[in-house]
C-alpha cells in the first residue's frame, strides 16, 4: 500500500511502457514501429456456424480450419479450391500429422486419429 505522498513520487517518474509481443520478438525496445493498415478480402463463402482453429499446412500449401458447430473440417488452397469433410463428432481442435495424411482430432468424446 502506497501513502498518497509515495504514490505521487512514484507517478512523477516516467513509467516504462509495456512492449507489444511483436516488438519483443524483433528484439528491440524503443525502436520506431510504423503502423500498418491491413485490408481483408473474402476468398471463400463457406457459411460456417463457428469457424475456429485455423492451421496452415506447409506440406500441402493449404489452410485448414474447423466449423465446430457444423461438425466439419474445411480445407482451402489459395487459388480457389476448397473442400469440407463431415466429422463424426464435435471437434474443438486438431493437429496436422507430420509427414502423414490425417489429423489428430480433439473430439468432444476424446482424442483420436482421423482420416477424411
Amino acid at each position: 500500500p502506497f501513502s498518497p505522498m509515495a504514490l505521487q513520487r512514484h507517478l512523477s517518474k516516467p513509467l516504462p511502457l509495456a512492449q507489444p509481443a511483436c516488438l519483443a520478438l524483433r528484439g528491440g525496445q524503443g525502436e520506431a514501429v510504423e503502423a500498418v493498415q491491413l485490408t481483408a478480402e473474402q476468398v471463400l463463402k463457406c457459411d460456417n456456424l463457428l469457424g475456429e482453429a485455423p492451421m496452415w499446412s506447409e506440406r500441402e500449401g493449404a489452410l485448414y480450419w474447423l466449423d465446430i458447430n457444423g461438425k466439419e473440417l474445411w480445407k482451402y488452397t489459395p487459388g480457389g479450391e476448397s473442400e469440407s469433410y463431415k466429422l463424426p463428432d464435435v471437434a474443438g481442435s486438431f493437429a496436422l500429422r507430420e509427414g502423414r495424411d490425417g489429423f489428430l482430432m480433439a473430439f468432444s468424446s476424446g482424442l483420436s486419429w482421423w482420416d477424411p
